[in-house]
């Protein structure tokens, strides 16, 4: 089967983990690597999740260190979803496999570099190193296939009312990233709070029987117990839509618009612009936005994921 050229960008993150899975057990993605971003939790802990949780499964995929903090600002973890660690709930061994010395740039740039055809990009987290990449090798922008990212959101947003956590946390990035003019699909939450899971969902994974089964049961326990502590029943499982849209794009409805991000408002900076009535003159749209998908069959492949896992 032919395998398409991938590498995620994540801060996890218990969704971001549950994102590797869903495109590591599809067998329909050549991941290339991991690159780590400040985002749900400070850059080492990021990295230190990650390389917890590739050892526990026992996937071998090189992991790569990026940005520290965002372009402007400072760094704002989102410690009431995922706890002081970015990776509260199971406790895993120690890792034992490395980080590898190459900057999270440098390794985007020499897969784009040496790769015969164009690499699709995953960026689960903030943008700040798909940004940088932009900035740094701008020759090699045209390499990339398409950017089907989790953030933004066209009707609201979740730290602020216009404005999405994503997004939020590195505006400046972002806006570097919706501008490039490479084809984008915008995974935000108009389409990922259709993407809950619930406790039946919860009880299936753990019914599986498969250790990745039971890790993504305890994940998803305490995901949702931080869920329900803010007060929300419902539990959308973000950043694994990112990666349904690659590989199930009949199954997430899409409409093409204009889409700007703000870095001047003093309410809306961070808000994805989204132009749904055509009304900004001389410009085209730029975005596949998603709004909705089928719920069903999302849980389905989670779980065919963690059947294969093991």
């Amino acid at each position: 089967m032919y395998r398409r050229p991938l590498i995620i960008d994540g801060d996890p993150g218990h969704d971001d983990v549950m994102a590797i899975m869903l495109a590591y057990a599809s067998g329909r993605f050549d991941l290339k690597g991991i690159t780590c971003v400040n985002g749900n939790c400070p850059l080492p802990k990021a990295v230190d999740n990650i390389l917890k949780t590739l050892d526990y499964l026992e996937l071998d995929i090189p992991v790569y260190a990026g940005a520290a903090t965002p372009m402007r600002g400072y760094n704002k973890p989102a410690v009431m979803c995922h706890g002081a660690s970015g990776l509260a709930g199971p406790i895993l061994p120690p890792a034992t496999s490395k980080v590898r010395d190459m900057r999270a740039i440098e390794f985007i740039a020499k897969t784009l570099r040496e790769s015969d055809e164009k690499v699709l990009l995953a960026p689960l987290g903030p943008l700040t190193n798909i940004a940088d990449f932009m900035i740094a090798y701008p020759e090699l922008i045209g390499k990339i296939e398409r950017i089907s990212l989790m953030g933004g959101g066209a009707l609201h947003g979740n730290v602020t009312p216009a404005a999405e956590f994503n997004i939020w946390h590195d505006p400046e990035a972002a806006r570097i990233v919706f501008s490039s003019g490479v084809p984008i699909t915008m995974c935000g939450l108009d389409v990922t709070e259709h993407a809950f899971v619930d406790p039946s969902d919860i009880q299936r994974f753990r019914d599986l029987g498969t250790r990745a089964g039971r890790f993504a049961a305890e994940l998803m326990d305490y995901y949702c117990l931080a869920f329900q502590r803010m007060g929300m029943m419902e539990n959308a499982l973000h950043d694994p839509v990112a990666i349904y849209a690659l590989l199930y794009p009949e199954k997430v409805e899409t409409h093409k618009y204009y889409v700007e991000v703000d870095i001047f408002g003093e309410y809306t900076r961070g808000c994805t612009v989204t132009d749904m009535v055509d009304s900004v003159p001389g410009k085209q749209p730029n975005v596949d936005v998603a709004f909705d998908l089928d719920r069903n069959d999302f849980i389905d492949k989670l779980c065919d994921a963690l059947v294969k896992l093991g």
